[in-house]
């Protein structure tokens, strides 16, 4: 077969998943059910596929994204208190109430609100009419800083109720996240950008199904220990969905608050409401009891259909206002 025609394979490969990614996540969790025996053993690879996956995501990044984060340094930072600051809060004020008695859970619900943003958002803030330069720096500043700020919210929130080795989160931080992203960075500059155009045919399908393996294999880890939350489920999905609704709205009103122009309102909704939940399901995996990927598994599967909602309901579609401010 020409190599064209493989490229070209590829690329619809990956539009197919892309426009059916609750499929993707249902097929994971399908998978980890029904073959958990035998698809644990895919554990130990987890952190490595993860790093690959970040890697492929990063080769659309430049250094100049980057630097864009000291011209405009408040908006960052609302963007920021927004995340790890606001919405953590809530969900460990939330998750107090409802789930006071499952501390695993709650850790869960806090970790999906501690990690980074996700990488997703950037397409949703096209999609949306927003401000991708200023989406795709939020994105690669925070995914820099990970290593401190997601260590530094668990320990604020959940302390010591849940056992976890902090040193061991932050090399994980570091392996899947930090050290690919640079080099995804690099390889970009150095091609100027020729590279991801030349390899999304595979990393784009890859990344996708690895994602569904990742899913999986939380659930087969998870699996012999369902049977004691049956009665916390209906409750873990309830403040799981409020969670992911919370993030979008947050973004919404904060950026009507600040009277920023349509664009940074309609960056805002998608950079505060989407996180790097794979991230957080393999954080879950590897470095929390089990039980604590339950609502990040859930997380996944509202995530992408709450950005559609929040696309027909809260995205602002009227030209910016000459009289709106640009920036904080």
């Amino acid at each position: 077969m020409k190599p064209w025609i493989i490229m070209r394979k590829g690329i619809r490969l990956n539009s197919f998943l892309e426009e059916r990614m609750i499929f993707v996540v249902g097929s994971g969790i399908l998978l980890g059910a029904l073959f958990h025996n035998q698809i644990i053993a895919f554990k130990p690879f987890v952190p490595y596929v993860f790093a690959y996956m970040t890697l492929c995501i990063a080769l659309g990044s430049s250094y100049r994204d980057f630097m864009k984060a000291f011209r405009q340094p408040r908006l960052y930072m609302v963007i920021f208190f927004c995340l790890h600051v606001v919405l953590p809060l809530l969900a460990t004020v939330i998750t107090g109430i409802v789930l006071p008695n499952y501390p695993e859970l709650r850790a869960g619900v806090i970790l999906g609100t501690a990690i980074p943003i996700g990488v997703a958002s950037t397409i949703w803030v096209n999609i949306s009419k927003g401000n991708p330069a200023v989406s795709l720096t939020a994105v690669i500043l925070n995914t820099l800083l990970s290593p401190l700020v997601v260590p530094l919210v668990i320990l604020v929130t959940v302390g010591t109720s849940v056992h976890f080795d902090i040193h061991d989160l932050i090399h994980g931080l570091l392996l899947m996240i930090v050290i690919p992203t640079i080099i995804g960075v690099i390889l970009h500059d150095l091609t100027r950008g020729q590279i991801k155009r030349k390899v999304s045919f595979f990393t784009g399908p890859s990344t996708k199904i690895l994602l569904a393996m990742v899913i999986a294999t939380n659930m087969a880890a998870a699996w012999n220990s369902l049977h004691l939350l049956k009665s916390a489920i209906p409750l873990v999905m309830a403040v799981t969905f409020s969670m992911g609704c919370s993030g979008y709205l947050l973004g919404f009103f904060t950026g009507k608050i600040m009277g920023l122009s349509t664009d940074l309102i309609n960056t805002f909704i998608y950079t505060i409401g989407m996180r790097n939940i794979t991230a957080g399901l393999v954080m879950a995996l590897n470095y929390f009891p089990e039980i604590t990927a339950i609502p990040v598994v859930f997380a996944i599967m509202f995530q992408q259909p709450l950005a559609a909602v929040s696309l027909r309901l809260l995205v602002i579609k009227d030209p910016p206002s000459p009289n709106a401010k640009k920036h904080s």
